[in-house]
């Protein structure tokens, strides 16, 4: 997506002096490049990369994971 939630999240953690990394991942570069436009005006870092999470494993590493508005995506 246009990474809304991963910009927010680093918004407010600055605001309030909580030091944390972001990363965001969605399957399209397309949504990414949005993505990374938008992270960049308003002034945070997030590192953002391009997965496939119904084809791939769930990279490791993370200590919190968070999935937004991806559940229509699947079948029922």
């Amino acid at each position: 997506g246009s990474g809304d939630v991963p910009i927010a999240l680093a918004l407010r953690a600055r605001r309030l002096g909580i030091p944390l990394r972001i990363a965001a991942c969605d399957i399209s570069p397309t949504a990414l490049t949005v993505a990374r436009e938008e992270a960049a005006a308003a002034g945070v870092a997030i590192d953002f990369f391009v997965h496939d999470v119904l084809a791939e494993p769930l990279p490791g590493g993370f200590e919190i994971a968070t999935s937004s508005l991806f559940l229509h995506h699947l079948a029922h």
